[in-house]
């Protein structure tokens, strides 16, 4: 591969003031899925990652979403042939909470739903703390001081893991969609 084999163009400009890279949930990610699926580019070119989770069927949401300059590219596009080309290549539910929640503008939030969720758990009388340091070797302590209030006991991804884990181990139905509640939030956010 050189140099010489590839050529630049400029397909549409916008500006995203939400970008960052572990905002998967800014409009140049969506984007960026947009223009992989539209022209194949991991199974024909040389994308190696799709980093959301999407549906390109979901018409209403991609032509709200999307800049007009880019909406072309979606309305003369096949939609089911869109998701056929990405569809080895989505992203987990686990990677996808990784993503979404490594933000720190939404840490607190995103702590605070973790805490619910494993608080939730303990209600119902599944033994948390034992699995934590069973699945995942977090100690009583530890996660205790987190329940307490304590934001900085525990990353995100640990907590993340600590509840897929229990819910996997359990062959619980993974009810608890955290991406699905802090895009919520967000969404509530922007609106006040």
């Amino acid at each position: 591969m050189r140099p010489s084999d590839f050529k630049d163009s400029i397909l549409g400009s916008f500006s995203d003031p939400n970008f960052s890279k572990n905002n998967t949930q800014s409009l140049a990610y969506h984007v960026e899925a947009l223009m992989i699926a539209f022209y194949n580019s991991i199974n024909e070119g040389y994308n190696t990652k799709f980093y959301i989770n999407v549906d390109f069927e979901e018409e209403s949401f991609w032509l709200n979403i999307l800049p007009s300059n880019f909406q072309k590219f979606y309305i003369n596009s096949n939609k089911i042939q869109l998701n056929k080309n990405i569809e080895n290549y989505l992203p987990t539910k686990y990677d996808l909470r990784l993503n979404i929640l490594s933000s720190t503008r939404y840490d607190v939030k995103v702590k605070n739903l973790y805490r619910k969720k494993l608080q939730e758990m303990i209600d119902k009388r599944i033994p948390v703390y034992l699995y934590a340091k069973d699945l995942c070797n977090i100690n009583r302590s530890q996660l205790h001081r987190f329940m307490k209030g304590m934001n900085s006991a525990h990353a995100n991804d640990r907590l993340a893991e600590l509840i897929f884990k229990i819910e996997d181990y359990l062959d619980i139905e993974h009810r608890f969609d955290l991406q699905k509640e802090l895009i919520e939030y967000i969404k509530k956010e922007a609106e006040s």
